[in-house]
């Protein structure tokens, strides 16, 4: 499962004309279907393939938030590449996908934006979701790079810790920085 995506730069083209980058820029359909082939889950039928770094957050973190042009095509395909990992994926049942999550996440993104700490169950799933971007750093722009770690560090959280470790930033982004 190491062959690259095909993530459909055409698309994004025609989709980003208008400059806000959105959830549906960053889908790849296929690799969704691909996973959930894959899956060993027992219910699929009624579940979907759903991401732990979801496309809608992605996109508010990346697009209006961290202001990333989507006219840089290397941002968004790197973006794109990034939330479609297999890592990133895991079969949900399709109403928690659907409703649960959404207000999750939404609750967190308030939280963050209202500077209110989060909980230790928030701060538990934020930390997945930073070990998974930083996991892959590698292989994004440093602008999307640094836009996450931005938007991770202004979390408070109730331990007072931070969600994003930036021990773990590889040598590659320290040099982009300098």
């Amino acid at each position: 499962m190491s062959e690259e995506p095909n993530i459909g730069i055409k698309s994004l083209r025609k989709s980003t004309k208008d400059k806000t980058l959105k959830a549906e820029h960053l889908r790849d359909s296929n690799r969704q279907q691909q996973y959930r082939k894959q899956s060993r889950s027992t219910n699929k039928e009624t579940q979907d393939a759903s991401h732990g770094l979801s496309l809608a957050r992605a996109a508010h973190i990346i697009g209006q938030e961290g202001g990333i042009d989507t006219d840089d095509k290397e941002n968004v395909k790197a973006l794109k590449q990034l939330v479609n990992q297999f890592d990133n994926l895991r079969m949900k049942d399709s109403d928690l996908n659907k409703s649960n999550d959404v207000k999750f996440e939404n609750k967190i993104e308030k939280k963050i934006e209202e500077k209110d700490p989060i909980s230790q169950k928030e701060e538990k799933s934020e930390k997945k979701t930073t070990e998974f971007i930083q996991s892959h750093q590698d292989e994004l722009t440093p602008e999307i790079y640094n836009t996450c770690e931005d938007h991770f560090k202004k979390e408070e959280t109730e331990s007072g810790h931070t969600t994003w470790d930036a021990r773990k930033d590889t040598k590659k982004m320290k040099e982009a920085r300098a």
